[in-house]
């Protein structure tokens, strides 16, 4: 039985309003990013430098690691805020590439063509025979199973 392992990738996007973009701190983030990072993810002064500057910043979180692996990652880019909504919006353009198998927009009111393309491997598909609370190789939700 494959053992599946989750990666919860903490992508932060956060919608800040033109004044709060205007009105940022000394670090050079808008004062909410900054809270994040500093008292969340605990970015080191060097990696919020980094970040501010438009390297990439990666970092594991704390979690139950017999559970989960969380990692933050971050690159900030000089853009409007309006930009990205834009790209968000056209999702199945937007999330495209070698690790998306397939990136379908859910309707309003999901019907069971939103999924037509959802495949599951073999393995997963045995897995869900056995899964209960608590003990699933398939990382589900109690409503879920």
């Amino acid at each position: 039985m494959t053992r599946i392992v989750s990666a919860a990738l903490a992508s932060v996007v956060l919608a800040t309003t033109t004044m709060e973009t205007r009105q940022k701190d000394e670090s050079g983030l808008p004062p909410r990013l900054e809270s994040y990072v500093t008292k969340d993810v605990r970015l080191t002064a060097g990696e919020r430098r980094r970040l501010r500057g438009g390297g990439p910043v990666t970092k594991l979180l704390d979690v139950d690691e017999s559970k989960e692996v969380a990692v933050f990652g971050a690159i900030w880019i000089n853009a409007p805020i309006r930009r990205y909504v834009e790209a968000l919006e056209d999702i199945e353009s937007f999330e495209t590439g070698a690790s998306f198998r397939v990136t379908k927009r859910i309707s309003a009111r999901p019907t069971i063509d939103d999924f037509a393309q959802l495949r599951l491997p073999e393995p997963d598909v045995k897995s869900l025979r056995t899964c209960r609370v608590g003990d699933c190789d398939v990382k589900l939700d109690e409503k879920a199973l």
